[in-house]
């Protein structure tokens, strides 16, 4: 399968979570032989979201808020670690000191882990798009062909 996943997450498992949609299906309809990436990321108030669907399978769905993640379904993407490692890598010593100081170990992590989550869909949109989500021009992005197989 495809990203190393060992096996697609159940529309059934979904479902009782209430994260399956109308259009969801309908894309999945659409695209039934497809990778399909939904992707959302709003810095305003810290939201971000995504959904690889392959093939018609769920294969990873996680969305946060505000330094919260509510959603977390599916083993973690390739991009996750380069995000992780990122961000990591731009957290100054005395903010990491004054996080650990007011958090502890643990909110420190917790804090790594949302942000880098949050990073994750700017990286997928350059895996799909070729281009980074903040840097796209959403008045130039136009679908323009779809052929059924």
């Amino acid at each position: 399968m495809i990203f190393n996943q060992k096996e697609p997450i159940s529309h059934k498992k979904l479902e009782r979570l209430g994260l399956t949609g109308y259009e969801e299906k309908r894309c999945i309809d659409c695209f039934p032989s497809s990778t399909i990436a939904a992707l959302i990321e709003n810095s305003t108030v810290g939201l971000f979201g995504f959904a690889i669907i392959h093939n018609g399978s769920r294969i990873r769905v996680q969305h946060g808020s505000d330094g919260e993640i509510y959603i977390d379904v599916g083993d973690p993407l390739p991009e996750k670690s380069e995000s992780y490692i990122d961000f990591k890598n731009s957290v100054s010593e005395d903010e990491e000191e004054e996080i650990i100081n007011e958090t502890g170990e643990e909110g420190y992590e917790e804090f790594l882990q949302f942000e880098s989550a949050w990073g994750v869909p700017n990286l997928l949109s350059k895996r799909f798009l070729g281009e980074y989500v903040e840097t796209i021009d959403g008045g130039k992005i136009e679908f323009t062909r779809y052929e059924r197989r």
